[in-house]
């Protein structure tokens, strides 16, 4: 079989997408994480809907938003669980 050339160029452009977004993600949930700390330490809430909510408006594609509240989900439910087992008492 042939390999196709110009298929070949997506594909690569595609791998290289996916590592960045990988990158990004992580670095996202570890900031998550830090946040969710700092937020336990002054004495906010875990979740801030209206944060989440501008975070997702400022998405225009449909299908990138749900994509995003997804990666926001996760963050959220990583943090929250970071902060709980790494609480004392």
């Amino acid at each position: 079989m042939r390999k196709d050339l110009e298929l070949t160029k997506w594909r690569d452009e595609i791998d290289q997408i996916d590592a960045e977004l990988v990158a990004l993600i992580g670095r996202r949930m570890t900031a998550s994480a830090a946040a969710g700390f700092r937020k336990r330490q002054i004495g906010l809430p875990p979740v801030d809907e209206a944060r989440e909510k501008e975070l997702l408006g400022r998405v225009d594609d449909p299908r990138v938003r749900a994509l995003y509240r997804l990666i926001l989900v996760r963050c959220r439910k990583h943090a929250v669980a970071d902060v709980a087992a790494n609480s004392p008492g």
